[in-house]
């Protein structure tokens, strides 16, 4: 029986501005989804109104915890 190998490729690091350029983006995206979240409670039924609210909740959540990486960061 053949065994065949897969070689491996390296894995490197983010760099300093790509890490901080991923922090802006995911904030940015999080901004987004909470005005969804928030622009859909308005039309939800009432089967729906705790799946929105816990979504609301995880992503603020989620919203606090990266503003508070960017301020400590300073970026």
């Amino acid at each position: 029986m053949r065994e065949e190998f897969i070689k491996e490729t390296k894995i490197f690091d983010k760099t300093e501005e790509e890490h901080k350029q991923n922090l802006l983006e995911e904030i940015e995206n999080s901004k987004k989804r909470l005005i969804a979240f928030y622009e859909n409670m308005n039309f939800v039924e009432d089967s729906l109104v705790d799946y929105y609210t816990y979504q609301i909740k995880a992503e603020e959540a989620k919203y606090g915890y990266l503003l508070k990486i960017i301020k400590e960061n300073r970026i």
